[in-house]
């Protein structure tokens, strides 16, 4: 069964789905339906209020566990190593449809070199967590799917789903592992 490739990519959620180099195959062509299903369900918009009082938006994920999500530290308003926690994080599961679901989250950590945020919520039926995979190589022009809430609320509050391909790699980011620096925030 093809694996999903997820990452985190500025304010979005990126999924690879491509196929033709030997490295690579077992990636479909095309993504699922399937494969949908599984990626909207854990893509969450996040309405944030950061310690200067300034609101902002962004898109990220559930992942690695139940109630942790993954987005990017510029979200927060913390891409500085000085900058203070976010007053307030409102976390929207199902944005735009019947079900949907606010919760508060709070900061677990930051990678401000590498512009990545975690939250943890905590509800109930909270969407299923999406593997991280980070063993595969990604090659420019590699065709990926995009889900997120690129301009915040201002396309509708329903999560927007694109095709696009990698443009360019980011080198230096390469050696790092989910985790390895992580700046975990105090409690």
């Amino acid at each position: 069964m093809p694996q999903l490739c997820v990452r985190c990519s500025l304010v979005i959620l990126v999924v690879c789905a491509s196929q033709s180099f030997a490295e690579q195959p077992d990636l479909p062509l095309q993504i699922t339906p399937a494969a949908v299903g599984r990626v909207k369900p854990a893509t969450v918009l996040l309405h944030v209020v950061s310690s200067d009082g300034t609101k902002g938006s962004g898109s990220g994920f559930f992942a690695l566990k139940p109630g942790i999500v993954i987005t990017n530290a510029h979200v927060f308003g913390m891409l500085r190593k000085q900058a203070g926690q976010p007053k307030d994080i409102e976390v929207v599961v199902n944005s735009g449809e019947e079900n949907e679901t606010k919760l508060r989250g709070s900061v677990v950590g930051v990678d401000c070199d590498n512009d990545l945020g975690i939250v943890r919520v905590a509800g109930t039926d909270l969407p299923a967590p999406l593997e991280i995979e980070n063993n595969r190589s990604l090659y420019e022009t590699q065709k990926v799917y995009v889900f997120g809430f690129p301009f915040g609320v201002q396309l509708g509050k329903n999560i927007t789903v694109s095709e696009s391909s990698i443009s360019s790699q980011h080198r230096a980011a390469k050696k790092v592992i989910l985790g390895c620096r992580l700046q975990i925030v105090n409690r």
